[in-house]
C-alpha cells in the first residue's frame, strides 16, 4: 500500500466494486399490522417468563441446526419437508417485519414479545425478524441473533425458523413461520 499513482485509492475501488449493485428498496422498519377481527383481538395470555401461556419447553424434540456456519434452522416435528424447502428459499410471503438493529437485549424481548403476540392475533402466517449479524458487538459476538433465536423456540405457535435469503438480510434475518389460525376470531 504504497504511494504509487497509478494504483486506485480504495474508494474508487469500491466505486468500480460496487457498480451495477441497486439499493435495496425494501423499508424493513416497523409496519403497521392489522388483525383479521380488530374488535376480538386481544393480548395472548402470558406465564411469568413473559412468553405466551402456550410456551413449550425447549426440550421438545425438533430439527435444530444452528451450528452450520451462522445460518440458523429449527423445525418442530410435523413439519411437511415441502413447506420447509419454501421457508428455506424465501418462498412464503413475508407479511410482516421486526427490525431489532441497534436494541440492547430488554428492549429486543419487550419488542419480540409484543410484535409475536401481535401477529399471532393478526393470524399472520409467516414474518421476518431482522436480529442484525453483531458487527458492532465489538469482541463479544453478536448478542440479539442467538438471543432471538432461543426466544423464538419457547414458542409453541412458532412451527420452525430459519435464516433468511440474502435479498432479505441473509444470516442477519430469519423467517419465522407461524401456525395457522392462531388468530383470535
Amino acid at each position: 500500500m504504497g504511494t504509487n499513482s497509478d494504483e486506485p485509492d480504495d474508494s474508487e475501488t469500491f466505486r468500480r466494486a460496487m457498480s451495477g449493485v441497486n439499493r435495496n428498496s425494501k423499508n424493513y422498519r416497523a409496519q403497521k399490522i392489522t388483525p383479521r377481527t380488530p374488535e376480538s383481538a386481544g393480548p395472548v395470555p402470558r406465564n411469568r417468563g413473559g412468553l405466551p401461556a402456550t410456551s413449550i419447553p425447549f426440550s421438545q424434540p425438533a430439527i435444530d441446526e444452528t451450528s452450520s456456519g451462522d445460518s440458523v434452522l429449527f423445525v418442530r416435528p410435523g413439519l411437511q419437508r415441502k413447506n420447509i424447502r419454501r421457508l428455506k428459499r424465501g418462498e412464503f410471503p413475508v407479511e410482516s417485519v421486526l427490525d431489532l438493529h441497534g436494541l440492547r437485549s430488554h428492549e429486543a424481548a419487550q419488542h419480540l414479545e409484543d410484535f409475536i403476540s401481535t401477529t399471532l392475533n393478526a393470524g399472520l402466517r409467516c414474518v421476518l425478524i431482522i436480529h442484525g449479524k453483531g458487527y458492532r458487538s465489538e469482541n463479544r459476538g453478536g448478542v440479539l441473533k442467538p438471543f432471538t433465536v432461543n426466544w423464538l423456540k419457547g414458542i409453541a405457535e412458532v412451527l420452525a425458523f430459519c435464516s433468511a435469503v440474502p435479498r432479505d438480510g441473509g444470516t442477519g434475518a430469519v423467517y419465522v413461520l407461524l401456525k395457522s389460525g392462531t388468530g383470535k376470531s
